[in-house]
């Protein structure tokens, strides 16, 4: 099974020894495409609700996956298909697994099982409360009803500090959802080193 390294860093303690410090994610290859093709998504009945074209974009999101990433003897790396991209290409990429990242963190870490576009917010007849015209990536109910905000950034070239620290201010931007403040703001970053 595919293994994700991450470091967790600035969560209270109350989030438990999960969000502290170095450690390994084991996931299965279900689990990242069922990331992919969730991410972004408000629930399942969004995942179908363009007949035709979502089946589509389904069938895109997953083997997106298939086609930029393969498995090692340990870790989950990039495919030589990735490599050999352009540089504009590889940005999309890594964008999207930025994006799957968040998902899968969110599900497994923050007990967060759906992560979507704060655009689908109004769609869904809530409201949000901005700072500014930039908003965070995703918005998300914890099973506990409190909201959280994460903004995914994916690297293609390795971990970047300042990346991450422009992220974190992103998220926040978003002041409230629903007139509820969220209970955290978090920026994940994928790095396809």
């Amino acid at each position: 099974m595919p293994i994700i390294p991450y470091k967790a860093s600035n969560f209270g303690r109350h989030w438990g020894p999960a969000l502290t410090g170095r450690h390994h994610l084991t996931l299965t290859w279900n689990e990242i495409v069922w990331a992919a093709m969730t991410m972004g998504k408000p629930g399942v009945a969004f995942l179908f609700s363009h007949g035709w074209h979502s089946v589509s974009d389904l069938v895109v999101r997953s083997h997106t996956v298939y086609a930029n990433l393969r498995g090692s003897s340990k870790y989950i790396e990039k495919s030589s298909l990735y490599a050999g991209l352009d540089p504009t290409e590889k940005s999309g990429v890594s964008y999207f697994m930025g994006m799957v990242a968040a998902k899968v963190l969110g599900a497994r870490l923050l007990d967060t099982p759906w992560l979507f576009h704060v655009s689908l917010i109004q769609a869904l007849g809530g409201s949000v409360v901005l700072k500014a015209k930039s908003e965070p990536d995703l918005v998300g109910l914890r099973r506990n009803r409190q909201w959280i905000v994460a903004e995914a950034k994916g690297r293609t070239w390795g971990y970047s500090a300042s990346v991450m620290t422009a992220a974190k201010q992103q998220t926040r931007q978003l002041r409230t959802i629903n007139g509820q403040y969220p209970s955290l703001r978090v920026a994940i970053q994928a790095s396809l080193a």
